[in-house]
């Protein structure tokens, strides 16, 4: 059986909008293969739909002549229904946002343009009209625990997690999972490979061909400072984020460092989280937090795939695993951090709805905490609950 990715729906549904449907995400986390499924689809519901791939140099180089050729690749534009055209790679075009105006602005009504980008990053630097009101941007991560899950079969546990009680029978199984997702992270290929050798040769050749590829179509000069700096931030994870200090240890200006971390960001390897401050200037002037997407290269960049009990990194393993879930579920714009001038800290401040707000403590094992140890933040935030979670009670938690 098939299995369709979470954010499968709603390209679905925006299928039918006459906006551009852009779909963005890190290379091999599974953007060309959602689109087929979503071509699919549409065909067996007597949608016409045309894909190909500006891979393609004899394609890419046709369009780039002219965004009109379009129309002499494609099958007739009838009057009644419009036709769905899938496009892979749209970063590869000298110009994407004024192909994409105009085939839009001519065709609208004609042609429903259904797109992939491999980074957010070629879309700002390429985009240089923001195409407002024409497009809705989709963002594709690596697979979540319960896409995982549903990927290697489990699909009950999957249900599971979705209710208010798992059962007691498979939850030794379960944290199997999470430990292996943990160390591994959801790229789909390494979360099929049934080896363990197998899943570290597939990160590694993300690591080291597919980020290169981000690096070169970035501009950026020093691979290697690169590489250098996504080591460095892996064993980072949950820091504040120094600028001046990651230039100190690698030997390079603080101007390269900014322009790394954002390429880094805009090609979905890690980012860098606000701290939460009901005075808007404070939040601005402090120090981010840093969090990988993906466990899995983490590690890899951490050259560390040890058994999670085993490990001494392992509550920076298991609180990035809660930030990915938590921006899973709330979206990265709605997670913080607190973080006091007298240095006093909790992990993680969610906005939930309109004024709403959680606060999550992480913990590998809550078993030593001490929790009087935070009344600070009921002190600072008596609108907002804190809950405290660790490996035993994240899915009652979270």
């Amino acid at each position: 059986m098939e299995i369709k990715r979470d954010i499968f729906n709603e390209l679905l549904s925006h299928s039918v909008e006459n906006e551009i449907t852009l779909l963005t995400g890190a290379r091999q986390v599974g953007k060309t293969t959602v689109m087929n499924q979503l071509a699919s689809h549409l065909e067996k519901r007597g949608q016409e739909c045309i894909s190909f791939t500006l891979e393609d140099k004899k394609i890419l180089s046709f369009l780039n002549e002219d965004p009109k050729n379009l129309i002499s690749l494609i099958p007739p534009l009838g009057d009644e229904k419009r036709l769905v055209v899938i496009i892979d790679e749209i970063q590869y075009l000298d110009d994407p946002s004024n192909f994409l105006k105009l085939i839009f602005d001519l065709y609208k009504d004609k042609i429903k343009l259904m797109v992939t980008g491999s980074s957010a990053f070629y879309i700002d630097k390429k985009f240089k009209d923001s195409l407002a009101g024409r497009k809705r941007i989709f963002n594709l991560m690596t697979l979540s625990f319960e896409e995982m899950l549903r990927f290697r079969g489990y699909e009950k546990f999957a249900h599971y997690l979705t209710q208010s009680h798992f059962p007691a029978l498979y939850q030794k199984d379960l944290e199997v999972l999470l430990f292996e997702y943990c160390l591994f992270g959801g790229y789909p290929a390494v979360v099929l490979a049934k080896a363990v050798a197998t899943k570290k040769l597939i990160l590694k050749e993300i690591a080291e061909s597919y980020i290169k590829k981000d690096v070169i179509d970035s501009d950026l000069e020093l691979f290697d400072v690169y590489l250098q700096m996504m080591q460095l931030l892996a064993n980072q994870i949950g820091s504040l984020v120094n600028v001046r200090q990651i230039s100190n240890i690698i030997n390079v200006n603080v101007e390269t460092v900014r322009k790394y971390l954002y390429a880094m960001q805009k090609s979905f390897h890690l980012t860098r989280i606000k701290p939460y401050w009901t005075n808007k200037t404070k939040e601005l002037k402090r120090m981010p937090k840093i969090y990988y997407y993906d466990n899995g290269l983490r590690n890899y960049f951490a050259d560390n795939f040890s058994p999670m009990p085993l490990r001494d990194d392992r509550g920076m393993l298991f609180e990035n695993f809660v930030f990915r879930r938590l921006i899973d579920r709330y979206g990265e714009d709605r997670v913080r951090f607190c973080r006091t001038n007298k240095k006093q800290e909790i992990d993680f401040i969610v906005k939930t709805g309109e004024d709403l707000y959680l606060a999550y403590e992480v913990k590998y094992k809550l078993e030593a905490v001490r929790k009087n140890k935070y009344n600070f933040f009921s002190d600072l935030h008596p609108d907002i609950n804190l809950q405290f979670i660790d490996k035993d009670n994240i899915f009652a938690v979270l």
